[in-house]
């Protein structure tokens, strides 16, 4: 097989002019033709998806790429963080701002995805997230002798969660979100009705 040429090359990417100098033009991220929503929804599908079209001779040659199941699918996008989380302890005051930081940049895109998962009716797994995070509030909101959550001070909170990752609460709320299950199941139908 012949090795490309660097014409080839930048003939195959898809360019965009810099917005200070417009003379000079930068390539975009993918192949030609890709839309910024397309390589995104490519990318977050599986990572066999989103390799790079030679993938077959990068294989060959040695490089190797991760599996799917080598990557977690939670962080897989580049905007999760990956790094300051500790999945037994909550978060800490800068893991906190970090996340807030990261969700007002996404809030579009979270707000798309809204939209469009509220045109569909929710699947067994979403209405159980639901119903155990609903059961969560609720044993929060008795923790905290009715103070809502967004008045309670950052060391508060982390003390609230702490104290609901513990084994005990933990099966309560899950017998709660087990109760409630039905609950939610008849308001996701009663919206859909309309």
């Amino acid at each position: 097989m012949a090795l490309k040429s660097f014409r080839d090359i930048v003939h195959e990417l898809k360019m965009k002019r810099d917005k200070k100098l417009p003379n000079l033009k930068t390539p975009v991220k993918g192949p030609k033709g890709t839309s910024r929503f397309s390589r995104f929804k490519s990318a977050s599908k599986s990572t066999t998806s989103s390799a790079s079209l030679g993938t077959k001779n990068a294989l060959s040659a040695g490089t190797e790429y991760p599996t799917e199941e080598s990557v977690d699918e939670a962080t897989w996008p580049d905007e999760m963080p990956n790094e300051d989380v500790d999945v037994d302890e909550a978060l800490n005051m800068q893991q906190r701002m970090k996340r807030s930081r990261l969700m007002k940049r996404m809030k579009t895109r979270i707000a798309i995805g809204r939209k469009r998962a509220s045109r569909k009716m929710a699947n067994k797994k979403t209405l159980e997230k639901r119903s155990m995070r609903q059961a969560r509030n609720e044993l929060a909101k008795k923790l905290t002798r009715g103070i809502p959550k967004s008045e309670l001070t950052f060391a508060r909170k982390k003390e609230i969660e702490k104290r609901l990752e513990k084994p005990a609460l933990q099966q309560r709320i899950k017998r709660l979100a087990k109760r409630k299950f039905k609950d939610v199941r008849k308001k996701e139908v009663q919206r859909k009705k309309g």
